[in-house]
């Protein structure tokens, strides 16, 4: 019996690393001590492309064009490139401020949007891994719905998420063009 006492304290404890593990998605390593803390950084969204009045992208629901970055805008350690991620799928690579999920003006002034008529309703994920010069990494990511018209969603392609794709624009905007 004392055998399987210890066995069930090693999966008890087990278990706990595992679920302060997963509760620390996003969290810095703690075996790398020149990173700045998690918790300086988020992913953001505004509804403007200057980027004010913007509000944590976690739990947001987003209609039409959204403006989504990583906050702070002048990060706390130099960053090597920031890499985004919706749905799993690799979108953007920025390597400089700001780090706009889909790119800015050639001044940094605005943002470009993104156009969530090309994203089918519902709840979506989008994260940054944030590559820091010194080697470190983090992690940020948000879970947020789309809720735009019903029925009026477009599925998204491999196409879509290129830089310069149409995740950018509505594809019926794109259609119009030709």
């Amino acid at each position: 019996m004392a055998h399987r006492g210890r066995s069930e304290r090693a999966l008890g404890v087990l278990l706990l690393a595992a679920c302060m593990t997963m509760q620390g998605v996003g969290r810095a390593a703690d075996h790398v001590p020149s990173m700045p803390a998690a918790e300086h950084y988020a992913l953001a969204v505004s509804d403007s492309p200057d980027r004010t009045e913007a509000r944590p992208l976690h739990g947001a629901t987003l209609r039409e064009r959204a403006y989504v970055f990583v906050t702070p805008q002048r990060p706390l350690a130099p960053v090597a490139q920031v890499d985004f991620y919706l749905d799993g799928r690799p979108v953007k690579t920025e390597l400089e401020a700001p780090y706009d999920l889909l790119g800015s003006s050639d001044d940094g002034a605005t943002a470009t949007p993104l156009d969530t008529l090309v994203l089918a309703d519902g709840d979506h994920v989008i994260v940054a891994e944030v590559l820091f010069r010194d080697g470190a990494a983090l992690r940020v990511g948000a879970r947020f719905e789309v809720r735009n018209r019903a029925g009026a969603a477009a599925p998204v392609t491999p196409g879509d998420l290129e830089a310069g794709g149409g995740v950018g624009r509505s594809s019926s905007t794109e259609r119009g063009r030709r």
